[in-house]
């Protein structure tokens, strides 16, 4: 009965207002009380769509900021990957330099003393040998070596082009048979390595061709010349292989006419 009443109360009240609307001019369509039971309803569905759209929102936020994380993770893994290549990069840099910086002082050390050597050595020749002495000897030197290319042309042919013994002496450090061949030839000819080397420090040092006179074997008596060197030069291993080069030349000068 309360239920009835209560119907019958909203059904009143209902037509009430729909009385109200057509009173003011405005249409009106009656709608039964299962559709406002509907739209009663639609409240409550929106309110869950919204907290379904929310969530979802939510749980994509979520795998976002995962996924970012995740990336970053990575990303700090490939700079510690490269920070550490870089650190083994730098040390082997820090190997090298160590090393360079030892060969540097060693040789430093040796051009020091090597510099005073030939500061001795200069101040000995300067004091004795006249410039025409040089000169002349620098030239017996010259053609002595290009009688040692001659020579090593002749057994290596590959070599034959070769007309500078700065240039030959660079094909020795990579050619070892060459080198061989070289102090072979010298010593055959009667001059000892330490010997040879003494006379390539004189004639780097001394013998500047351009600034070299014609000059002619005949126009110098091989006595004269060797005398000049016993006489002159007081080293006696550069003496020596002066003296040898001296006789080298005059027995061989055959190969330059």
């Amino acid at each position: 009965m309360t239920t009835l009443t209560s119907q019958k109360h909203g059904c009143s009240r209902t037509s009430l207002n729909l009385r109200r609307l057509h009173d003011a001019g405005i249409k009106t369509t009656l709608i039964a009380p299962s559709v406002q039971l509907v739209f009663t309803a639609l409240p409550s569905a929106m309110a869950m769509y919204a907290y379904g759209s929310a969530l979802t929102e939510s749980r994509r936020s979520a795998q976002n900021k995962a996924s970012q994380r995740n990336e970053m993770f990575e990303k700090l893994e490939r700079l510690q990957e490269r920070a550490t290549k870089l650190q083994k990069d730098f040390d082997s840099l820090q190997d090298f330099a160590d090393d360079l910086t030892r060969r540097f002082e060693r040789h430093a050390t040796y051009l020091s003393a090597e510099a005073v050597r030939m500061d001795l050595f200069r101040s000995i020749l300067d004091q004795r040998l006249s410039d025409k002495d040089r000169e002349v000897l620098c030239h017996y030197i010259g053609y002595f070596l290009y009688y040692v290319l001659v020579r090593i042309g002749e057994e290596l042919p590959q070599y034959r082009t070769v007309k500078s013994y700065r240039r030959l002496r660079s094909q020795e450090d990579r050619d070892p048979a060459l080198k061989t061949l070289r102090c072979r030839i010298t010593e055959d000819l009667g001059i000892e390595e330490i010997v040879f080397e003494e006379l390539l420090h004189f004639y780097k040092d001394y013998c500047q061709p351009e600034y070299f006179s014609v000059f002619h074997l005949g126009d110098e008596r091989k006595e004269a010349v060797l005398q000049a060197v016993r006489a002159k030069v007081q080293e006696p291993c550069l003496a020596q292989g002066l003296a040898r080069v001296v006789t080298v030349v005059h027995e061989n000068y055959t190969f330059d006419q």
